[in-house]
């Protein structure tokens, strides 16, 4: 009987979401750029993503993601462009977050000394 092969070590939970945040912020630093807010914001801030995106980024991020498989399977939409609109998308709401919250929590900060 041949001996057997050792077993593939493999790599721990903490290891696999280390390299999944790093790849994660690396996308987000390459389309990041592409996002320039002008202030002052208008002030319902829902409407960023339709000024922000463009209308097939808009029509990606908004199918369900039933309609997106099935759009991806028949080559209608690739991955990349998909993961791209929903990486646009995400910087648009995080800077939205930020610029809305900025002043809330320089203040809280101020009474919080």
């Amino acid at each position: 009987m041949p001996p057997r092969k050792k077993a593939k070590k493999l790599p721990d939970w903490q290891e696999i979401v280390r390299e999944a945040h790093e790849i994660r912020d690396r996308s987000i630093a390459e389309v990041d750029d592409a996002v320039q807010f002008q202030t002052p914001l208008p002030s319902n801030v829902l409407s960023a993503p339709d000024i922000f995106l463009s209308k097939t980024e808009l029509d990606i991020t908004s199918e369900s993601p039933k309609a997106l498989i099935r759009l991806v399977k028949s080559r209608e939409l690739s991955a990349q462009e998909t993961v791209k609109a929903f990486l646009l998308r995400a910087v648009v709401a995080q800077k939205t977050v930020t610029v809305v919250l900025a002043p809330f929590v320089c203040a809280f900060s101020l009474t919080a000394s």
